[in-house]
């Protein structure tokens, strides 16, 4: 699949003052695939799979390009593994013309009117459709599942857990609809409701009552839980299943607020007439389309993303599979599949919790990564962070740091110090310098045993002896542990006491939560860079 990063000119500005494609804390975004579409009008992304709906007036795949209807058309991209098996790696679209009646690539349904809303179904992959005069339940391939009309809605939103769907209606209700059709409860003592967001976890629905400036939480019983806000015209809310907080964007305030569960005020930004909003409940993060441009916000509401390139959005959806985000831009006739890049690592992505640090050490060479194949006749950089880290692998980064770079680690000499590391062999001068310098030494056997995975207390030691000046454990010499132990199970007897006891005051190495230090446990590659970033002080925005 081609990808290419959007939103360019913010990137190049992004980036400009750094060396590597990727910086530490900087998000950009990836298309992973788009399709042009006449007016998209609404779309949503099944959040455990990437199913794509998609609803719009007409749609250009692979070149092949519908003729002007006066009914839309509904796009259903079925997941990867429905797709023909040598065609995953193709884009989305690009096998509609030959197989769209075998349904191996969209599934493009005709005869509906303009959709204003849609909701995808987790569990079966079937699709809620608000369209002018009626909702319909609409099955994954297609077939209609239930129909109710007459109807002017706005909103839907699928309870994925029984199947049904809450709907906001322009006849000032709101409607709960079981899975076949019927309607459970309804209730118009709304003004206005716009927007309608289910809780996934327990059922509860959030509305955006627009004329009464009120946004409103209901119960899966349809009983009121909580109404209130300081709004002007909420027109569109998005629920946090997770932490059953809600975001609503409210265009007329210019302001986008985060509600607690109890309809607490966390948190209130200022945007230019917000228009569309998601919240991933991987992370609590919400995008946000506003006429200025596409915003990636966390939960407190700093700042993860701004294009600022203004556009007229009309629907965003999230996937929690791999956080990336769908956006409908109603104006450019095109739908995106964008995806939040903050490493130049396939496997480490934005919310990984060393990333940061592993992007650090890979600024200044310290680390490089694996190249593998992709599946599909490319390649991909990746990290492994979850590797175990092998004692020649510790002596690199090591010597990496030490030197100042990988280009600045001298040849190793010859005869080798080790039998077991010969002359040539993969981190030979990086072993060879780690010994020059006083930091590793050999087993009884005389060998260095490369390939045993280091543990905790193994790796204090070596950076220890690196970072102290002298290098070595003559560094140490003059250094006097505290009197009050750092941690409970090191104690003055256990082997690296000292090397343990001098990174952790300066703050290198930290206990886990039950405040042990545990020296025995394995050191993993996203473990070590943290470690590396901190003993040489590598600059983690």
């Amino acid at each position: 699949m081609t990808r290419r990063v959007v939103f360019a000119a913010v990137v190049l500005v992004l980036l400009a003052s750094r060396s590597s494609p990727c910086a530490a804390a900087v998000e950009v975004l990836v298309e992973e695939w788009s399709v042009e579409v006449e007016l998209p009008t609404a779309l949503a992304m099944d959040p455990k799979t990437g199913h794509s709906w998609i609803g719009g007036e007409s749609i250009n795949c692979g070149g092949w390009y519908m003729p002007d209807n006066p009914d839309s058309i509904i796009v259903s991209f079925p997941p990867e593994s429905e797709r023909q098996p040598g065609c995953s790696c193709d884009s989305w679209c690009s096998t509609v013309v030959t197989s769209l009646f075998e349904l191996l690539g969209p599934y493009i349904f005709e005869d509906f009117r303009p959709p204003v809303a849609l909701s995808a179904n987790t569990v079966d992959g079937s699709c809620w459709l608000a369209e002018p005069g009626q909702i319909l339940h609409v099955g994954a391939r297609g077939d209609i599942l239930a129909a109710i009309w007459p109807l002017t809605p706005h909103s839907v939103s699928v309870n994925s857990a029984d199947g049904s769907c809450w709907a906001a209606n322009g006849d000032n209700e709101v409607m709960h609809i079981n899975s076949g059709g019927s309607v459970v409860w309804r209730s118009t003592g709304f003004n206005g409701p716009m927007s309608v967001s289910v809780n996934q976890k327990d059922g509860s629905c959030w509305v955006a009552d627009s004329n009464s400036a009120q946004v409103v939480h209901l119960s899966k019983d349809g009983a009121e839980l909580w109404r209130g806000g300081t709004l002007q015209y909420p027109s569109v809310v998005s629920v946090n299943s997770t932490d059953g907080s809600c975001w609503v964007a409210d265009p007329q305030a210019n302001g986008v607020i985060h509600l607690s569960s109890s309809g607490q005020e966390l948190w209130r930004g200022s945007f230019y007439r917000p228009r569309a909003l998601a919240v991933n409940p991987n992370h609590g993060d919400c995008w946000i389309a506003t006429e200025m441009g596409l915003l990636h916000i966390n939960p407190d509401g700093t700042e993860r993303f701004n294009t600022y390139e203004p556009c007229q959005w009309t629907s965003l959806s999230v996937s929690t599979a791999d956080d990336s985000v769908c956006i409908a831009q109603q104006y450019a006739n095109t739908v995106a599949n964008l995806r939040p890049l903050c490493s130049p690592f396939e496997d480490v992505p934005c919310w990984h919790w060393a990333v940061d640090a592993i992007v650090a050490c890979y600024d200044v060479s310290f680390v490089l990564g694996y190249v593998e194949e992709d599946g599909c006749g490319g390649s991909v950089l990746v990290y492994r962070p979850n590797e175990v880290v092998t004692r020649n692998q510790m002596a690199v980064y090591i010597s990496r740091g030490v030197a100042g770079g990988d280009a600045a680690v001298p040849p190793g000499p010859y005869p080798p110090t080790f039998s077991d590391v010969p002359w040539g062999s993969w981190g030979y001068r990086h072993i060879e310098y780690a010994v020059t310098c006083n930091i590793v030494k050999g087993y009884e056997d005389l060998k260095y045993h490369p390939f045993d995975p280091v543990t905790r207390d193994q790796m204090a030691v070596y950076i220890a002896r690196a970072i102290v000046d002298p290098t070595g454990d003559e560094g140490l010499v003059e250094y006097t542990p505290p009197e009050t132990l750092s941690f409970p199970d090191i104690t003055a007897a256990t082997w690296g006491y000292k090397h343990i006891e001098y990174l952790s005051g300066l703050g290198v190495v930290k206990g886990y939560e039950d405040k042990k230090y545990h020296p025995e446990m394995q050191v993993t590659r996203d473990q070590m860079a943290a470690y590396i970033a901190r003993a040489f002080n590598l600059p983690i925005s």
